[in-house]
Order: C-alpha cells, then sequence, then structure tokens
C-alpha cells in the first residue's frame, strides 16, 4: 500500500514539473524571424521549419497568428499527457491562420497546346482560381470499355491503337464495380496490351469503364495540366479566357499539415489547404486527439486520417469542404466522439484523392467501437455519408443530404460485417440519395437511406427521416437479425420505403420488430414495404404493429416475393388481406385518400380495345395458355348488361393465366386511360400489363396489380407507352387463389392529362433542430393528419421530428367522359367552357351545400345547392384548368373532378 502511495505522488510531482517547464511558442509568417526565440508574440518565429526543429514537451503550447499563411509540414512526435496536453491553435483577432500545401505557379511560357513552368516540384493536384483543373487524360470525356480483362492485373484494348510504349506511366482509373474507382500505374504498354503495375482489388468487370490520365500525350483540351516528374515542370491547358499571369493557380505540393506519432494533443482553431495527401495524420495507435473548431479545404485525400487507430478522439466543431477522398476516416475508431462538423462535397472527382482505391465518404468508422458521431451536416458525397463497422456506436441528429453522387450502391447511413450490432442510428435526415453508374453496366443507380449489410444483427433504427433515394428508404440485407425499427418516416424513395431482401435459404433474416413508421409513396411503382425472400416461409419479422402504409396511388400496403425450383412469385397485399396472412400489422392504418396521377382533359385518338362490354359475345379476346382456364360469357347482375367470367382452373401455386386482347398499336408519346370493372368470388388481386405481341415481347408502360373485391369495383389507371409499336396487347392475369373473376366496360382510350404535382398533396414538415416549431399552413388551404383529422392552420413538431399532412381534397377521380355510376354525383359538360354554367346531377334530392377547390386545395367557391336532384353552378370567368367539387350534407359526401378548358 505504501509502494501505490508512493508511486502515485511520484507520478503527479512529475506532471506538475512537466507543466512548471511548458512553454508557448508564437509563429507569424509576416513578423516573424526564424532567430528569434517563438516564446513572445513580439519574437516569433516564421516558418514551421524552424518549429519542426523545436522539442516539444507535455503541456507545450504552439500559437500561429491569426489571418496570416503558413507553408509547410508540421512533424509532431511529442506527446502530452491527461494533465497537460500539447496545444496547437491561434492567437490575436482575425480569420483562422492558415497550414497550406499549397505552391503558388508563376513564371509561364507558351509550350505547344498550352504553357508550361520549371517553377515547382513534385505536383499532385492544381487549383485555377479555386476550381479543380483535371489531370490530362484520355478520353477528355466519358470512359473507354473494359472489352476483354485480363483477371485482375491488365486490360487488353484494341482500340488503343497507339505505339508500344505510349501509355507506359499513365494511370489508369477503372471503375472496378459499382462501389468503387481503383488507380493503377500502367507498367507496361505493348501490343494493345495495358499492365498494372500491381493487382485490382479483383478481377476487372467486363464492359465497365475506364479511363487513363497523367500522362503528357493526353494534354490536348482546355482546364487541363500535366507534371513531369523528372524535370519539375508543369504543363497547363487553361480554361478558355484565363491569362496565367493574372490567375491564381495552386499547386498542391506537400503531402500533410500536420503529420504526426503522438497522443494527448489538442488542435484548435486552425485552417488547412491544399495538402497533396492528408490535412492532419497521425501514424500511431493514438489516443486522447481533440481537433476541434478548424476548417479544411482542398485536400487531395482525407481531412484527418487516423491511419491505425484512435481512443478517445474528439473531431467537433470542424468545417470540411473539397476532399479528394473520404473526409474523416480511421481504422479502428474507439470511444470516439465526432460532433457538429459540417462537411461538404467529399471524392466528387473521379482519378482525384487516393492514389490507390477511391470509395469516398464524409465519415469513415472503418472499425468503430462506442463511438458517437452526432448532429454532423453532410452534403455532397462520393459514396455513403458515413458508413461504420463494429459494435456498440451511436449515430444520431446528423442531416446528410446529396450522398452517392460519384458512385452507387451506397447509403446516407451503411452498416457493414458480421462483428456489426447493436449501433443506435437515431433522429437523422437522410435525404436525395442519388447514385452514379456512370463506366458500369447497371442499368438504373441502386442507393438506399439506410443499408444494413448482410450480417447485422439487433441494431436499434429509431426515430429517422429518410426522403428521395434512388432506390429504398431502408435496406435490411441478409442474414440480419434483431433489429428494432420504429417511429422512422420514409417519404417518397424511387422504389420504396422498406426493403427485407435475403437470398440465404438456411439461416435468413428473421426477428426483426417494424412499430410506428411511416411509409409514405408518392406514386404507384414505389411500394410502402417490400419482402424479397429465397423461399416461400421468408418472414423476417418477429413484430410488426401501429405503422402507417400510406400510398394514395396503389391499392396495395405489403408486397411480398419469393423464388421456387421453377420460378419467381410476388404477391401484393392490401393491409387487410396481410394481416390475414401474416397475423401481423393488427393496430397498424393505411391510407385514407386515394388519387390518380394525373386526370383526363380530353379524348386524343379512339377506342384501342375491341368488344370491351362484352353485351354478346367475348370475340377479339383469347386466353393464354389454352390447357388451365374457361372464358364464359355471363350476365351478372352487378355489371352492365352482358360481362366475361374468367376461370383458372390450375392449383398449383405457381401458375397463371390470363385473357388477352387483340392488337393495336401503342405510341410512345402517348397517355391512355384504361378503365375497366371487375367483381371476384373472394377478395384477391390481378395482374395487367401491356405487352407486345411479337419477340422480343417488351412492356409498353402498363404494368399494374389491382385489388379484386366481392363487389363490383371500376377502375381507370394512366399510362405513358414506352415506344412506338404496330401491334400489342392488353393482358389481365389471375393465380390460383383467386380463380374466378368477371370483367366488364374494359376501355383503352389515347387521351390529353393534367398531372398534378404530388408533393403538393402530401406534404412533408420536417424539424432539424432541437427544438420544438410550429408549422403555419396557407390561410387558403386545408390540411388533415393521416387519421383523417382537420389540423388546423399550424402542425407542431418535436425536435428532429418530422411529419406527412394530406391536402384536404377529393378523393378518388376517373375519367373525363365517365358514365353515371350508382350513389355517385355527374357534372355535365365536362369539359367545360369559363363562360357558361355547368349542371350537377345528385343521386338524390336534398339540401347540399358545395365547395370548389383548385388542384392547391385553395378554396374558389362555395354555396347551396336546390332541394332537386338537377342542379347549375355558374364557373363564369374561371381560368383554365382541374377544379375538385365536393358536395356534402350532414352524413353524406361526393366529389368529382371538374375540367376548364377556355
Amino acid at each position: 500500500m505504501k509502494q501505490s502511495v508512493f508511486f502515485l505522488l511520484l507520478n503527479s510531482i512529475l506532471l506538475l514539473a512537466s507543466d512548471a517547464r511548458s512553454a508557448t511558442y508564437y509563429l507569424s509568417s509576416a513578423s516573424g524571424n526564424d532567430l528569434h526565440s517563438g516564446t513572445e508574440p513580439d519574437s516569433a518565429w516564421q516558418s514551421i521549419s524552424r518549429l519542426n526543429q523545436q522539442i516539444l514537451f507535455a503541456g507545450d503550447s504552439v500559437l500561429f497568428k491569426s489571418g496570416e499563411t503558413f507553408y509547410g509540414s508540421v512533424n509532431l512526435v511529442a506527446s502530452g499527457n491527461s494533465l497537460n496536453p500539447i496545444y496547437f491553435g491561434k492567437y490575436s483577432a482575425g480569420p483562422l491562420p492558415e497550414i497550406t500545401g499549397f505552391k503558388k505557379l508563376s513564371n509561364w511560357f507558351p509550350y505547344s497546346v498550352g504553357y508550361s513552368t520549371s517553377d515547382t516540384n513534385f505536383v499532385r493536384g492544381i487549383w485555377l482560381n479555386g476550381k479543380l483543373m483535371q489531370i490530362a487524360r484520355y478520353p477528355n470525356n466519358g470512359f473507354l470499355q473494359v472489352l476483354y480483362p485480363f483477371q485482375s492485373y491488365g486490360i487488353y484494348a484494341p482500340f488503343l491503337t497507339q505505339t508500344d510504349g505510349y501509355w507506359e506511366g499513365a494511370t489508369a482509373v477503372i471503375r472496378s464495380d459499382e462501389l468503387r474507382y481503383e488507380l493503377r500505374r500502367i507498367d507496361t504498354f505493348s501490343q494493345q496490351y495495358l499492365s498494372f503495375d500491381s493487382t485490382l482489388s479483383s478481377f476487372v468487370t467486363q464492359y465497365n469503364g475506364f479511363f487513363l490520365q497523367n500522362n503528357l500525350n493526353a494534354l490536348d483540351t482546355l482546364n487541363e495540366w500535366y507534371c513531369d516528374t523528372s524535370t519539375n515542370h508543369v504543363y497547363i491547358v487553361p480554361p478558355a479566357g484565363i491569362n496565367l499571369s493574372s490567375a491564381t493557380v495552386n499547386a498542391s505540393i506537400l503531402n500533410y499539415g500536420i503529420l504526426a506519432s503522438a497522443d494527448y494533443i489538442i488542435i484548435d482553431s486552425l485552417s488547412f489547404s491544399g495538402q497533396a495527401r492528408d490535412a492532419i495524420r497521425f501514424n500511431n495507435t493514438t489516443s486522447h486527439i481533440q481537433i476541434m473548431n478548424c476548417t479544411f479545404d482542398k485536400i487531395k485525400e482525407s481531412a484527418i486520417n487516423i491511419v491505425i487507430s484512435g481512443d478517445k478522439i474528439r473531431i467537433l466543431n470542424n468545417k470540411i469542404s473539397d476532399c479528394g477522398s473520404s473526409a474523416i476516416i480511421s481504422n479502428f475508431f474507439f470511444h470516439t466522439l465526432i460532433q457538429n462538423n459540417n462537411i461538404r462535397r467529399t471524392g466528387l472527382h473521379p482519378g482525384f484523392g487516393n492514389e490507390f482505391s477511391q470509395c469516398s465518404f464524409a465519415i469513415a468508422l472503418s472499425s468503430g467501437i462506442y463511438d458517437t458521431v452526432r448532429n454532423n451536416n453532410i452534403d455532397s458525397t462520393a459514396s455513403s455519408g458515413i458508413i461504420e463497422f463494429h459494435f456498440g456506436n451511436h449515430i444520431e441528429k446528423n442531416f446528410i443530404n446529396h450522398s452517392c453522387l460519384t458512385l452507387d450502391n451506397g447509403a446516407g447511413i451503411s452498416l457493414y460485417g458480421s462483428v456489426t450490432f447493436q449501433t443506435v442510428i437515431k433522429d437523422n435526415f437522410i435525404l436525395n440519395t442519388i447514385g452514379n453508374i456512370d463506366g458500369t453496366t447497371l442499368v438504373k443507380p441502386i442507393t438506399y437511406g439506410i443499408r444494413l449489410n448482410s450480417f447485422c444483427n439487433r441494431d436499434t433504427i429509431i426515430h429517422n427521416t429518410i426522403l428521395n433515394t434512388n432506390g429504398f428508404g431502408i435496406l435490411i440485407a441478409d442474414q440480419n437479425y434483431g433489429h428494432l425499427l420504429k417511429n422512422n418516416l420514409c417519404f417518397n424513395n424511387r422504389d420504396g420505403q422498406i426493403l427485407f431482401s435475403d437470398s440465404d435459404t438456411t439461416n435468413a433474416t428473421h426477428d426483426n420488430s417494424l412499430q410506428k413508421n411511416i411509409l409514405y409513396s408518392l406514386n404507384d411503382k414505389q411500394r410502402d414495404i417490400f419482402y424479397i425472400g429465397a423461399g416461400k416461409n421468408f418472414q423476417p419479422m418477429s413484430k410488426c404493429d401501429s405503422n402507417y402504409y400510406c400510398n394514395p396511388y396503389d391499392y396495395f400496403s405489403v408486397y411480398r416475393a419469393y423464388t421456387t425450383d421453377s420460378s419467381g412469385v410476388e404477391i401484393p397485399y392490401t393491409l387487410e388481406s396481410w394481416r390475414n396472412f401474416s397475423n401481423q400489422d393488427s393496430s397498424s392504418k393505411k391510407s385514407n385518400v386515394k388519387w390518380l396521377s394525373c386526370y383526363a382533359t380530353d379524348t386524343v385518338g379512339s377506342e384501342q380495345i375491341i368488344n370491351g362490354n362484352f353485351s354478346n359475345n367475348y370475340d377479339n379476346w383469347q386466353t393464354a395458355p389454352l390447357n388451365n382456364n374457361l372464358l364464359l360469357l355471363d350476365n351478372l347482375t352487378m355489371m352492365d348488361g352482358g360481362c366475361i367470367k374468367f376461370i383458372h382452373t390450375d392449383t398449383s401455386d405457381v401458375s397463371s393465366s390470363k385473357i388477352v386482347s387483340s392488337g393495336f398499336a401503342v405510341s410512345g408519346s402517348q397517355l391512355y386511360d384504361l378503365a375497366f370493372s371487375t367483381a371476384g368470388t373472394k377478395n384477391g388481386y390481378l395482374f395487367s400489363e401491356a405487352i407486345q405481341n411479337g419477340a422480343p415481347y417488351f412492356n409498353m408502360g402498363l404494368s399494374k396489380y389491382f385489388p379484386i373485391d366481392t363487389l363490383r369495383t371500376d377502375f381507370h389507371y394512366f399510362f405513358q407507352g414506352k415506344f412506338d409499336d404496330p401491334s400489342s396487347s392488353l393482358d389481365f392475369k389471375i393465380n390460383y387463389a383467386d380463380s374466378l373473376v368477371y370483367f366488364d366496360n374494359i376501355h383503352l382510350i389515347p387521351v390529353s392529362v393534367f398531372k398534378h404535382d404530388s408533393s403538393r398533396m402530401s406534404v412533408l414538415l420536417m424539424n432539424y433542430s432541437p427544438n420544438s416549431t410550429t408549422i403555419n399552413f396557407p390561410a387558403d388551404s386545408l390540411f388533415r393528419d393521416l387519421d383523417g383529422n382537420l389540423v388546423g392552420s399550424s402542425y407542431s413538431l418535436g425536435p428532429y421530428s418530422s411529419y406527412v399532412v394530406v391536402l384536404d381534397s377529393p378523393l378518388i377521380f376517373s375519367g373525363v367522359n365517365e358514365r353515371p355510376i350508382q350513389n355517385q354525383i355527374y357534372i355535365f359538360p365536362n369539359p367545360a367552357s369559363s363562360n357558361e354554367n355547368v349542371y350537377l346531377f345528385l343521386p338524390e334530392p336534398g339540401i347540399y351545400q358545395f365547395d370548389l377547390f383548385d388542384l392547391a386545395g385553395k378554396k374558389i367557391k362555395s354555396g347551396t345547392l336546390n332541394d332537386s336532384n338537377l342542379n347549375s353552378i355558374s364557373i363564369n370567368n374561371f381560368s383554365a384548368g382541374v377544379y375538385l367539387l365536393k358536395v356534402h350534407s350532414k352524413g353524406k359526401s361526393w366529389q368529382q373532378k371538374l375540367v376548364i378548358a377556355n
């Protein structure tokens, strides 16, 4: 015990002694002198070179004068301790002092197509008047195609017809897959074969793209440069209209701003620019580093790179812009806090950045354990905004916008790996995850808001807002389990809101919980939730309840797909049928509004369907295949004087049959209004498509599921032809589960339409702040919440929260020339002219109120109707457009659209 006390006292004495001899050193590039002592502002050193000669001790401070620029790289090997860190900061008032790796180039003389200077060292990047120039490349735009890959260490390129040796020393920039670019030096170029100096991470993908750069032979167009390292010459072709003598041409020369192998370091209120590799780089297994209140701009690779590992790192309140690679990265982060950073434009220039592999992120926890990434504002990133491996991390209150701008298959937030578990993703806002497939063979980009890759488990995804991705809002991939997804709002993501996808048959994703989420889609191609499994029994959820499934443009809330030995099966579910199938979502709700994406304003062509009313026969219709169905003429009373009865007789769960119309021509620029009536012996679904009659049997623009009800249902659906085709057919397909369906009134008419903006009908409210806020609505518009209640003139949002309100406007619309339907109002003429009255036929007389709205939800006119079936309403001097008429009394309400054409 006495010995322990002795050592504690000795340690305290040593720390106090260290503090007693601590010193402060001052640097001024404008007024300093390296012969000074450097220990007072008036005797400051001038250069970083002089600083590097000084041995630093725990407790020392190094202060750079505000508003001045220092060219150099700080080499730091001394460490502080828990009581006396080494501090780097600023003194005096003014802008942050800047540590730069830029050297301004001058003394230009003409050379061939451009200019040259020898006033330089090895150059890794050039910025002209603040804008990045392109290193000389071939071709100048676009990509060459990898026709003949040679495993992972070369490409045979028969279209490169230059002489042997022509491309040696150049760099190949290869889109090796959707996740990255890889850079390799051309070791030899012989007989049209490019041989790399080192192998790629995987085999080159055939037909992907690549280009060549960093070769004087490719310097042939505006805004390019090249550096000949053997002669220290820089060659440049400036943009049009630029006079180099008056321009600022900055070359990235020095690799690092601060290069350190140390612990207990504080770097505060400094600016970094132009480093040819990293602005701040720690090469050691480091701990207790604070980097705060700094700015980083135009860094070729990373702003902050903890190369091996960092424990108890604090990266706070920094502004980072225009990094060529990941902005903040480490191989291992432990107990690290990354908070309140503003990160812009990361990794956006293929070929500029890391000189080996480019898959740039704003924040990369390559292996993170018990880290917190909080309240960062991230905009415009090459790949995912934040990636994380390992466990126990918190990613919360981040605002992430425009991810995956140059790469694909990423997300705003991505989690990877079997050791990634117990991470909390909470209160984040993730917008506009775009995706980029340039140089790949992919047809369209695929991105996500939050992506949990294979093998992740027991993570919590709670209270996030995700919108406008080019894929799904949330992806849960293969062999995940034990996740909680709660109180998230996914809005208007291109393919849908949540996707569970697993190709594994033995250990598929399971035991996940989905509660109190709002899944809101803005067109009928988006799916609120989609389950894709390898087998019929794929069920990734152990609990699924109290969710809102909202798609005003689709009839179905849940889609499920699985593979069999012979084919794939897809099944849509209404919320009611999903409850019956899954025993889940008993308290969940669906959208209480239904809209069409557009409204017909006029017919512009003739009826395309021959014999769609089936009054006497079903001529011009056939079935396929021929051996598992029956087509009969019927007179079901709920139809209109004749219909067809289609019976599917095969009981296999993967079989189907269809009725097929006679052929008609399709125009690729034309909108079509499809109308039909159905009824069945039980609730189910059918699938309709327009398809070519001959090979290659392309879909022609219609591909849509419709529900089947035991009562008659009348449908309208608008679609645009994909391209011109002289003979296509309309199909209606049913399967064994829905084996008898009645059809009537099948029509397909070319129309002109008015398309409304779905984002104005369903309005997303967001509050990305730590305080509650109230959002006020326009005085002439009414909104309802997702339960159908009027929300008044404003809506209150809590901190870091969001909600969707719905315009109080008519619910369901049909085509322009629709027939009167029982228990519906009928307007004529429709379309009408603004200088006349319109007439309103009511299903029963009574005293009714009417309200007329425009499509923005603004009430244009209101009044009382006479106690009669037929009333007139003046529309004199109304502007042309589509209006929404609502007629109502106590206990009764109808709505219909009115088109006014001047």
